[in-house]
């Protein structure tokens, strides 16, 4: 949805390409950029937060 990765390449393992969009998504947000999507962690919230706006469930 933000057009970071073509989730069709999802295979079940971290792909070159899905970390390079995770880490893209952390720099451009100004978050820690480690690559991680702990859950509850601050790339998830942060991920999730943004998906809502997105779907209009969120004001910002």
């Amino acid at each position: 949805m933000l057009g970071r990765y073509n989730d069709r390449e999802r295979n079940g393992y971290i792909t070159r390409a899905l970390d390079d969009a995770i880490r893209g998504y952390q720099r451009d947000r100004g978050l820690r950029r480690d690559g991680y999507l702990d859950p509850g962690g601050e790339t998830e919230c942060t991920l999730c937060i943004e998906l809502a706006r997105l779907a209009g469930r969120a004001r910002p």
